[in-house]
């Protein structure tokens, strides 16, 4: 997504914690982090489409890049379907900035707690270079286009909750994480590592 996000270099006096298995169950059981789409916390919402990239085996129908716009709903039928593979840059104005706690959501249509589709999320100040979040994922092998995945199994990635429920983003962590990376700590991938400092 295209937000309002400065990641800091040089000498940084922070540190990242991975965070603990079980990850956050579903929403509605104690201890989700899913915030519901009517929640009064949300101030503002995407308002434009910056860029779009279709993947593979995505009908007509679903691609109508405006219902990625505007409020989000319990159990809308008007979805953005990016395809496996397929991106989308959402712009909001103003941008997003480093607040206490959560500083946005992200909500996908599923229609249960198992079925989920996840998307990596990336965030950017100045829409050419991209920090994605850190996301974990200890489902035991590959699932197939009907499987299912424990909620409580993924983290980091948007898609982790049902229809009318957000994933939550806390851009201190992706600040934290960048810094964690930069110091030369152990804790990531050689891959995601690479992504950070680049």
């Amino acid at each position: 997504m295209f937000i309002g996000l400065v990641l800091m270099s040089g000498s940084i006096d922070a540190s990242y914690n991975r965070p603990e298995f079980p990850f956050a169950p579903p929403a509605g059981q104690e201890g989700t982090t899913a915030i519901a789409h009517d929640d009064p916390s949300f101030i503002g919402w995407a308002d434009s489409v910056f860029s779009l990239t279709y993947g593979s085996d995505v009908s007509d129908e679903f691609r109508q890049p405006g219902n990625a716009l505007g409020p989000a709903g319990q159990n809308s039928p008007e979805v953005l379907v990016l395809g496996r593979g397929g991106s989308v840059t959402l712009e909001f104005n103003p941008g997003i900035g480093n607040g206490e706690g959560s500083d946005f959501a992200v909500f996908e249509n599923s229609f249960s707690d198992t079925f989920l589709e996840l998307a990596f999320i990336e965030v950017s100040s100045d829409g050419e270079n991209f920090v994605r979040f850190p996301s974990y994922s200890l489902t035991a092998s590959p699932v197939g286009g009907f499987g299912t995945v424990q909620t409580t199994f993924v983290q980091g990635f948007a898609g982790k909750y049902r229809s009318g429920f957000g994933t939550p983003f806390d851009l201190a962590i992706l600040a934290d994480a960048h810094a964690t990376a930069l110091s030369g700590e152990a804790g990531f991938s050689e891959e995601y590592s690479l992504m950070l400092l680049e």
